[in-house]
């Protein structure tokens, strides 16, 4: 009579369970953390796309909080002064954090232009401020770059948003290759015509984190408002 074959697992049937088992779980950590990575990404296209609207908005509805503005050396309680607030000016200088700043113009004896980029210069000539405001990080590491048919490098930019005081409507002026000092906004970005006619595209670069395509927020050319904030597609060229 035969002895019977004892229950239970041999080694190497549990060294393959453990092995199988342990395979599974790297695989759904890996899948879990790619999830989230693109998750975060899209995220931080979201919020870059959200904060430029809200900028818009800004400009629009123009919010100050300061009690008294400085104009020209005269600091006289608001209301009273001779500035006006005409946008914001932003600006990147490494493609992760965006400086944004308060365009503060003087209200000319009398207006001669009958155009609203006419008015705006005759407003910021012969002078104008800029007043620090915030600073914007971009999410969760990603970083600002210019399209691959640009290099694909970290995008340096100046973003003018300007209300006219004629009108009151909202016109952008880009430059997508550098930072404009404050002597050069009204030559380089006002008076030169190429700014207000050109499409921003800001991609944004996952760093490796993300495994989606690249893709980005466009500004289309003169933006009036939220609405010419848009989500970069990959016809965009990212």
């Amino acid at each position: 009579m035969s002895a019977s074959k004892g229950a239970g697992f041999t080694i190497i049937e549990t060294i393959l369970v453990l092995t199988i088992s342990s395979a599974l779980l790297v695989a759904l950590l890996i899948g879990t953390g790619s999830s989230i990575n693109n998750q975060r990404y899209r995220d931080s296209i979201n919020s870059l796309q959200s904060y430029l609207q809200s900028q818009y908005s800004e400009v629009t509805n123009v919010r100050n909080s300061n009690t008294s503005n400085n104009c020209n050396g005269e600091d006289k309680p608001r209301g009273s002064s001779d500035c006006v607030i005409l946008g914001r000016y932003i600006t990147s200088d490494g493609g992760t954090v965006l400086d944004v700043q308060t365009v503060v113009g003087r209200i000319p004896t009398s207006v001669s232009s009958s155009d609203d980029v006419g008015v705006i210069k005759e407003y910021m000539t012969p002078y104008f401020k800029l007043d620090s405001l915030e600073t914007y990080d971009v999410e969760w590491g990603a970083t600002i770059v210019n399209r691959v048919a640009d290099g694909g490098t970290d995008m340096r930019f100046s973003l003018l948003i300007l209300k006219s005081p004629n009108s009151g409507v909202v016109h952008t002026f880009v430059d997508k290759t550098s930072v404009i000092s404050k002597n050069q906004i009204v030559n380089k970005l006002i008076d030169d015509p190429a700014p207000i006619n050109t499409d921003a595209i800001f991609c944004l670069d996952s760093k490796g984190l993300s495994s989606q395509p690249k893709t980005g927020v466009v500004i289309n050319r003169n933006a009036s408002g939220p609405g010419g904030i848009q989500f970069a597609d990959d016809n965009r060229g990212c």
